[in-house]
């Protein structure tokens, strides 16, 4: 199994798996973390439209182009629910300059996937940050410090976060709902 999967990596393969449920279920059992959030991320960007752009930019990972030609930056977070019952962001980056964090969460259970549209703001305000590198002492004198937060479920931080949320629920539906808002507004 491991001789096939170091193959499988090595010759870049990617099963095509058109039903969601069943990609993020192979991305949980198949794939490391550091695996399947570009994966993931590269999957709801083309089901949401939104185009990919340049880490260099350091405006997130995709843009949204309303009708009147007005970009919205998104940053896509993907996590599982890990076995200490909490979803996991990792890597805020609160010196980007992009409008809205996705962040879709995965109960490995049923692999349905919950989005919320929230603000770096309403994740660096509300939630307990963690260093991802370093201690608060090594990280004093740093300008650019990247950042994680756990959220259990069913707590009153994921209460919050459903609150903070610019859909009006947490579906896939509901972030187009969100995306045409956008272009209305704009």
């Amino acid at each position: 199994m491991a001789a096939k999967k170091y193959l499988e990596k090595r010759e870049g393969k990617i099963k095509k798996i058109e039903d969601n449920n069943q990609f993020l279920g192979m991305c949980y059992c198949e794939k490391a973390p550091s695996e399947y959030g570009k994966l993931i991320q590269n999957r709801y960007e083309k089901y949401f439209g939104l185009k990919k752009v340049s880490e260099k930019n350091e405006k997130g990972d995709s843009m949204f182009s309303t009708t009147n030609n007005n970009e919205i930056w998104f940053e896509i977070k993907a996590s599982f629910l890990g076995v200490n019952n909490c979803y996991s962001i990792r890597h805020i980056r609160p010196w980007q300059n992009f409008d809205y964090y996705l962040l879709c969460f995965i109960h490995p259970r049923s692999c349905e996937p919950e989005f919320y549209v929230v603000t770096c703001d309403d994740l660096v305000n509300n939630f307990s940050l963690s260093y991802m590198n370093g201690t608060k002492k090594s990280n004093q004198n740093n300008d650019k410090v990247s950042y994680g937060i756990n959220i259990n479920v069913n707590s009153s931080k994921y209460d919050l976060l459903k609150t903070l949320n610019k859909c009006v629920g947490n579906t896939g539906l509901h972030v187009f709902e969100f995306l045409a808002k956008q272009n209305l507004n704009n």
